[in-house]
């Protein structure tokens, strides 16, 4: 009966082994379909942050540029902006007389 049992398992085992084997084939290759795709999506993002660093990098560079390339024609527009500064009355600071008493007598403390 033991070995009547054990033929019935292997035979069993047998038939299902190699559709067993097929489908953890065709899961393995979803699997890595779907990892691929993580990472690929994962440098996309990553390609797409650096680009947006160096656009805002360039971008000031532009800025200091063209604040370089434009100094001179602002000048007249600095010059009348800084005309248009509200003045500050200076006034004059006078040195105030400091009383000191006269020192007392040397070495006597009360």
């Amino acid at each position: 009966m033991e070995a009547e049992l054990r033929t019935r398992v292997e035979n069993i085992v047998q038939k299902v082994e190699a559709r067993d084997i097929s489908d953890l084939g065709k899961l393995f290759a979803e699997w890595c379909d779907e990892r691929q795709n993580i990472i690929d999506d994962i440098m996309r993002r990553l390609n797409i942050d650096k680009r947006k660093r160096e656009i805002a990098d360039r971008l000031l560079q532009l800025k200091d540029e063209e604040e370089r390339l434009t100094f001179f024609e602002q000048l007249g527009k600095i010059s009348l902006g800084m005309s248009r500064v509200p003045k500050v009355e200076e006034t004059e600071v006078k040195e105030e007389e400091v009383f000191v008493a006269a020192p007392g007598p040397v070495g006597k403390r009360s």
